[in-house]
């Protein structure tokens, strides 16, 4: 038992002190590369030459004639919102002077809203109301981009909006100019921060995704395949709607319905997470929310579909769903904390109340501030969540395979004999089972052998004589019955040997190869090292009759061993 307690401290500390080392050295590593990477900054010159930002997007600044339904409202300055509701016709307009425009494009970004752009009598940019989809969809919140005609000077700039939803009708963009080169650059520049926010997710959660496929724990497999899907489909979620994928996205109404897709199934996939952990997979309000959540992702592409609702009239749905499951997860930890259970996953609700706490602050600025930018603190709450739940799945992973490696240590102690290094008896029992239960297809034989004259070897020159003899022979029977055999040290004296796929001609001369070998080896004192032997074919009666056999075949052995010593 000492020895056991020995071997499990020891693989301890030595997992305790490769995590130090590795924490030390991935740290060292880091400071490292900060001092080089201000080192450069700081002492080296710039390159203007080499940059992609050389050309700049500017906003285009003055005064605005703004008109709802064709009748004038007020001047205004970019950006602005005025009264309007879902279907009026909104235009902004201004006559363009020389020098007006920088660079040869105009760029704006509109929430739901169709769009057409015209200087002097040519529409330069126009989105179709009529275009074709499979079912009616709304029109979509990405940039739009116009080139400008060289002769622009004393001709009217008109960009008329026609909002599809009440939430953003009245909203008027800022309009940026440039060369098109610059203006995909600013749109990239703006979305550095969501990016940096967002791929750590995406490629956390493929990670966790490939983990969870890889993984030898059922329970722990599930949790990291599940919250890996989470996390992607949360990232694609927020990287299609943080206005950058447009740059590399050229079908928006198939990227809308990715986006509205992955938004609307989050409920589901939340509930699927949960339900991984045992405080909770036994929960039925939690069973009943992934229920609901299922059926309301049914129902929203059915209505939208059936053009009775718009995935944008639905996002409601999404946001009870998302506070309810946030709330009830709360709950349910207060509970138990209330009762005193003792819970090994605080991991998971911790997670999700920082996860809250950005949700239910998203929910109010979409509905109070709709001007507000979509997903600024769900990416902060999926960063915070994400992060916490994948250190704490490693953390988890990392116990699990040390757990293992003790076990796979305790079995080896359990199924091997700590002199000889064969199997012990307990592996014999366990092999003899695993045959009754289903017997093997192969020939099988068994042999059973005893050292002789152990006893006197103990009395007449020591214990350690006795052991090293043992040891000799376990040795010599392991170097013999290498291919298709397994050797087992049963008793004090007594070992065995099971083969399969063995013919019995073959099994009978590595029996007395082995038995020549024993009387062969080299002698420490004045007396002869042998071994009695006996095997079995198993037949029709089974296994236990066949040990049975080869036990009588080596006593009778023995005997005949000891007569002829006495004679």
């Amino acid at each position: 038992m000492n020895k056991n307690l020995k071997i499990k401290n020891k693989l301890e500390l030595e997992a305790k002190n490769l995590r130090t080392l590795c924490t030390s050295i991935v740290g060292i590593l880091i400071f490292m590369s900060v001092l080089i990477f201000v080192w450069i900054k700081l002492m080296s010159e710039d390159i203007d030459n080499v940059a992609f930002n050389v050309e700049k997007a500017r906003v285009m600044t003055g005064e605005w004639q703004a008109f709802c339904n064709d009748e004038q409202i007020s001047s205004i300055t970019l950006p602005s919102s005025v009264d309007a509701n879902a279907g009026d016709k909104v235009k902004i307009t201004r006559t363009l002077e020389a020098g007006d425009i920088e660079g040869n494009s105009l760029m704006f970004y509109v929430r739901q809203a169709w769009v057409e752009v015209t200087i002097g009598d040519e529409v330069i940019l126009k989105s179709d109301e009529d275009r074709k989809t499979p079912f009616e969809m709304v029109p979509g919140s990405y940039w739009h981009f116009c080139r400008i005609p060289e002769e622009y000077a004393g001709k009217r700039l008109t960009i008329e909006l026609k909002p599809a939803m009440n939430k953003y009708a009245g909203e008027i963009p800022t309009v940026y100019m440039g060369t098109k080169a610059a203006l995909i650059y600013m749109v990239l520049e703006q979305g550095t921060v969501s990016i940096s926010l967002l791929l750590p997710i995406l490629v956390m959660g493929i990670i966790l995704i490939i983990g969870g496929v890889c993984s030898s724990y059922k329970g722990l497999k599930r949790r990291l395949f599940r919250l890996g899907l989470f996390a992607v489909i949360s990232s694609m979620w927020l990287l299609l709607e943080s206005r950058i994928t447009q740059v590399l996205v050229g079908d928006m109404v198939l990227a809308s319905y990715v986006l509205f897709a992955c938004y609307y199934i989050l409920p589901m996939i939340a509930c699927s997470f949960l339900l991984t952990y045992e405080s909770l997979e036994k929960r039925k309000s939690v069973k009943i929310m992934f229920m609901v959540s299922a059926v309301s992702f049914v129902a929203v592409q059915v209505l939208q579909i059936a053009n009775i609702l718009s995935y944008m009239d639905m996002l409601v749905a999404v946001h009870i769903l998302l506070i309810l499951i946030i709330a009830d997860t709360i709950r349910i930890y207060i509970d138990i904390k209330k009762k005193r259970i003792p819970i090994a996953e605080n991991s998971v609700y911790i997670a999700m109340m920082l996860l809250g706490i950005c949700c239910v602050a998203e929910v109010l600025s979409y509905y109070m501030f709709p001007q507000l930018k979509v997903g600024n603190f769900s990416k902060v709450g999926l960063l915070l969540f994400f992060g916490y739940l994948a250190y704490s799945a490693i953390r988890q992973y990392s116990r699990l395979e040390i757990k293992e490696a003790e076990n796979r240590v305790y079995q080896k102690l359990a199924y091997t004999d700590m002199m000889t290094g064969l199997a012990n008896r307990t592996a014999f029992e366990k092999e003899l089972e695993d045959y009754r239960k289903a017997p093997w297809a192969e020939e099988t034989i068994i042999l059973v052998g005893d050292m002789n004259r152990l006893k006197f070897i103990n009395d007449n020159y020591g214990h350690a004589a006795g052991d090293r003899a043992l040891i000799q022979i376990a040795k010599l029977m392991e170097s013999k019955f290498k291919d298709k055999c397994k050797c087992y040290r049963t008793g004090g004296d007594e070992f065995c040997v099971i083969s399969r796929g063995i013919s019995e001609d073959k099994f009978d001369k590595l029996c007395k190869e082995f038995e020549q070998s024993v009387k062969d080896s080299p002698q420490e004192a004045d007396w002869e090292m042998s071994v009695s032997c006996g095997y079995a074919v198993v037949g029709a009666d089974g296994i236990d009759e066949c040990y049975k056999k080869a036990d009588a075949i080596m006593y009778a052995a023995k005997v005949a061993s000891k007569q002829q010593r006495i004679s």
